[in-house]
């Protein structure tokens, strides 16, 4: 299994009222075109549970954090569909959600490579991350971000997530750029991104 993070879970602890507003509409946009057998990253906190669409038959938790555990097996429990808390993936899934999760694993490219092993042919993987941008600047890369990675759980601000999933063999169909309405200027640079996973090539020869 691929460890996901604790950053989720605790970055919405402590997230004002305005800013949860603001991603929970941001979730409702992404998570709303999933369908059948989905597989959600980390879980976070299990509030955005509910924001699924009718045509998601079942979800999979990855990796929830001991920490917020508790509160997620409350909010599954109360799902009109099923909603289990898994070791590892369960068979494959039309969707895979990570939300807050892709900016903090310690491995991304491993966790990309479960993504794609988990996802059905034809299947999207949903993102919803900080994301660092192409042009950025070396105060950020060198003095802000390794701060806020030493005080969060490992949240990287560099990262560029859709960089990442081009690279790891994904066409990305839909991206949104977006800032946070957070204090916190350095964390404000968000994306959400629905991506497909690139049919292989065959040879004809």
């Amino acid at each position: 299994m691929v460890a996901t993070t604790a950053f989720a879970a605790v970055h919405e602890r402590v997230m004002p009222p305005h800013e949860q507003a603001f991603l929970r509409a941001r979730r409702r946009t992404l998570l709303r075109p999933c369908a059948g057998r989905v597989l959600d990253l980390g879980g976070g906190l299990g509030g955005h549970f509910d924001l699924y669409g009718p045509e998601v038959t079942g979800v999979d938790v990855l990796g929830a954090d001991p920490f917020a555990r508790p509160l997620v097996e409350r909010f599954a429990a109360r799902q009109s569909r099923p909603v289990r808390l898994v070791d590892r993936p369960d068979g494959t899934y039309d969707h895979v959600v990570s939300t807050l999760v892709l900016c903090a694993v310690a491995d991304l490219d491993r966790t990309l490579g479960m993504v794609k092993t988990a996802l059905e042919p034809g299947g999207r993987l949903h993102v919803l991350e900080h994301a660092g941008r192409p042009r950025r600047t070396m105060m950020r890369d060198l003095l802000v971000a390794p701060a806020w990675r030493s005080l969060s759980p490992g949240c990287d601000l560099t990262r560029d997530i859709p960089g990442a999933l081009w690279a790891a063999g994904f066409t990305i169909t839909d991206l949104e750029r977006f800032t946070l309405p957070t204090l916190a200027l350095p964390v404000r640079p968000c994306c959400i991104a629905i991506a497909r996973l690139n049919e292989p090539v065959e040879d004809e020869r």
